[in-house]
């Protein structure tokens, strides 16, 4: 095992995150899509006006005009929220990664409650306000998990564990107090024959009994209170899904329809007649309607021709024969008002997959990208605002069919933007107002300008300068044996380059330095294993270059602290698909995950996630005011750097206890993440201990307001075996034992 002096030299990846998630007053603020880009797993509606969504990174999105419009609700928590059940406009409960919420005032205010055991909870139903049940899911291995129902008469303050006998369930439904079904399969992830259950009970769930098993998956169950009910599920082996029927509570379980092109992943029927399925059709997602009891389906919406934004649809809830709503899993909203002859996309904004961002003070940032049918018959995305990104428009209008890769500005008038994979770029004078298409020399693998006139594009084996703006460029003097890539100028004299040059079937990637504006230059860096791709300078003194895996991705940064005298380099605890710098310390990086530097690369810390939503690029006008887009159109921006350290909640939901929850998931290769919660204010410590008892490593030393807080601890560079979570927080200290399998 490398001692943890070693383990800090190549970055041991340290995430800590603490997300604002109400009204984003600190930390990274939704700015498109509308009203938020985040996974939604769930949605309840009470009445045609009245709901609920839940999601991602402890998101509650609440409405009163049958979601037309949303608001952020409160959790004052951080974690993933996966199921809502509401019985009144007052009374509703929220269950997620290893906490449950409750509220008695339609969600303004939210109190964590006893959790029951369990990692993610499938299916959550209430009955009224005293009577409910979970479905809580345990991951007992990698490869193994397993279900428990759990049972409260007291409102969730209280849980008790109901005996199924099953392994693994995926819904729960209840028509009273006594009568409810659930449905389960086998659980182990590497059996190629799936065994499904149908389970009722009559006494509340004290008993049940089964009522159908056979070799398939079910997926949704809806059951009237008359007792009628369906059932959808899929045969092993055989595409699509199939419906099965009872008109006596499940005594018989008729099958009543089957579809080869069609997966009814979750059902509701509100009458004899009308049902509503959302799920797959060839690959696409679809909402079906039944108006004959099951008997036959119609597509009613499909994502083929509406693919303004992603879909993967999620869950959904009929209120009434005409209201209706559905979520995805990239927070896309769609409502109807008829009965689903129409489904209207309440999500706003734009969906067009971003990958470049610029800015130039706190208010002007443009992003650039490729475009959809919403902009401009396909043309690419460009889009600008002037208000800090309160709106965001449209611009590039007129020109033809392009994707953009990079955005520039120097000022609020001039900017320039590059066609992927091409010579090609667009160049304004007024803001992006208007655009002209230009042609560089050489294809563009680095476009970089100090002014409005003066500039430079670097591409194959050249580099050119211009004077005016890019209409003409001049060749500038360099070893022609050399491939060029990405480059940067600070100044009319101060510029970098990288390379590449083959020698003896050996590739050596380096690094150039001009002090005359590109007419000489001097190599300072060569390395046959750093594949490097983008350059940057923040002064003359401070640089860091960006080494790509395969894919494009920068797994290593190689920074200098002396103009490039000397270069070191610093591996990255995970990849990123950009890395910016805004001083000699402060930078981001964004992929996957969204992550803050403060001492210049050495370590990194997380502040966003979105594991659907990948991030493309960041600009920082200053050390507080920054953007992020990416996939989906998502654009983020901070005023507070980021800042997701401390909330201080102003909801009655600040935790009222102390707690080091199980880490998640445990045991874990190569990351687990530990959840703890702080009831008041307290300078904590939170370490990692070995089995012998030695410190492996420091996570978090200083002051923490109170508030939920998520840290992951990535064990890749350990041995595996059994290491101990210590919290301090005062003189209170808790220990949770996690398992590293390799």
């Amino acid at each position: 095992m490398k001692s943890s002096s070693s383990l800090s030299s190549f970055g041991l990846l340290l995430f800590i995150v603490m997300l604002p998630i109400s009204v984003f007053a600190q930390g990274w603020e939704w700015q498109n899509p509308k009203p938020t880009g985040q996974r939604l797993n769930d949605v309840k509606f009470i009445n045609s006006t009245t709901g609920w969504a839940v999601g991602n990174g402890g998101t509650i999105l609440h409405t009163i005009n049958g979601g037309i419009s949303w608001t952020f609700q409160s959790s004052g928590r951080v974690a993933d929220l996966y199921q809502v059940s509401f019985i009144d406009s007052n009374q509703g409960w929220i269950a997620g990664d290893h906490i449950f919420l409750a509220t008695e005032d339609g969600g303004l205010n939210w109190q964590q409650r006893n959790t029951p055991v369990f990692d993610i909870p499938s299916d959550l139903f209430f009955t009224d306000q005293t009577h409910g049940w979970l479905i809580g899911t345990v991951y007992s291995s990698s490869t193994t998990w397993y279900s428990r129902v759990y049972f409260t008469d007291d409102g969730g303050i209280n849980w008790e564990t109901q005996p199924v006998d099953s392994t693994y369930f995926r819904q729960i439904q209840f028509i009273d107090n006594n009568n409810g079904w659930i449905i389960g399969y086998s659980t182990h992830l590497t059996d190629d024959h799936p065994y499904s259950y149908i389970f009722r009970t009559i006494d509340g769930g004290h008993t049940w009994q089964r009522q159908i098993f056979e070799e398939c998956v079910f997926f949704s169950i809806s059951v009237l209170s008359s007792g009628e009910g369906w059932c959808s599920g899929q045969d092993y082996g055989v595409p699509g899904s199939f419906l099965r029927h009872t008109t006596n509570s499940g005594t018989n379980w008729i099958r009543q329809y089957a579809d080869t092109h069609n997966s009814f992943y979750h059902i509701q029927f509100i009458d004899h007649d009308n049902g509503w399925a959302i799920g797959e059709q060839d690959y696409n997602s679809v909402i079906l309607h039944t108006t004959n009891g099951g008997g036959s389906w119609q597509t009613q919406y499909s994502q083929t021709g509406n693919s303004r934004f992603s879909f993967d649809l999620a869950s959904f809830s009929i209120a009434n024969l005409n209201n209706g709503c559905v979520v995805s899993m990239y927070g896309t909203i769609l409502t109807t008002t008829n009965g689903g002859s129409s489904w209207k996309l309440q999500t706003k904004g734009y969906a067009d997959w971003l990958t470049s961002v610029a800015c130039i003070d706190t208010n002007n940032a443009w992003a650039v990208g490729t475009g959809n049918v919403d902009t401009a018959a396909n043309a690419g995305a460009i889009f600008h605002t002037s208000d800090g990104g309160t709106s965001w428009h449209v611009q590039g209008t007129n020109l033809p069919t392009a994707q953009y890769n990079y955005v520039t500005f120097v000022n609020a008038n001039s900017g320039w933007a590059v066609v992927m994979l091409s010579a090609v770029f667009i160049h304004t004078t007024d803001g992006g107002n208007t655009w002209q298409r230009l042609s560089s020399p050489t294809y563009i693998s680095g476009l970089s300008f100090i002014d409005a006139n003066n500039g430079w594009v670097s591409g194959n084996r050249r580099i050119y300068r211009t004077t005016n703006g890019g209409v003409v460029w001049r060749n500038l003097s360099i070893d022609t044996t050399i491939g060029i890539g990405n480059s940067q100028f600070l100044d009319a004299n101060n510029g970098w380059c990288i390379g590449n040059r083959t020698v003896s079937s050996i590739t050596q990637h380096t690094i150039h330095h001009t002090t005359d504006g590109g007419s000489h230059w001097q190599q300072q860096y060569s390395s046959a294993s750093d594949l490097l791709s983008r350059i940057q300078f923040v002064d003359t003194q401070y640089g860091w270059a960006s080494s790509a895996d395969p894919y494009g991705y920068t797994i290593l940064l190689v920074r200098t602290t002396n103009g490039g005298g000397t270069w070191s380099r610093i591996e990255l605890p995970t990849s990123f698909k950009k890395v910016k710098f805004v001083d000699r310390n402060i930078g981001w990086g964004v992929g996957e995950y969204l992550c803050k530097t403060t001492d210049g690369g050495a370590t990194w810390i997380e502040q966003s996630n979105n594991d659907l939503l990948e991030k493309n690029d960041i600009a920082a006008a200053n050390a507080s005011v920054a953007w992020v887009v990416g996939m989906g159109g998502s654009i983020l921006r901070t005023t507070d750097g980021g800042s997701t350290f401390v909330q201080e909640n102003q909801s009655k939901s600040i935790p009222d206890q102390f707690i080091l929850y199980t880490s998640y998931p445990n045991p874990f290769n190569a990351t687990t993440t530990i959840s703890y919660e702080l009831p008041r204010a307290s300078n904590i410590e939170l370490k990692i201990f070995d089995l012998q008892g030695r410190e492996v490593q420091t996570m978090y030393r200083g002051y923490q307001q109170a508030g939920s807080y998520r840290a992951t601890f990535d064990g890749s560079a350990h041995a595996s075996g059994t290491y101990f979570v210590r919290l301090q927080a005062g003189t209170s200290v808790q220990t949770r034992k996690i398992v590293l399998l390799k």
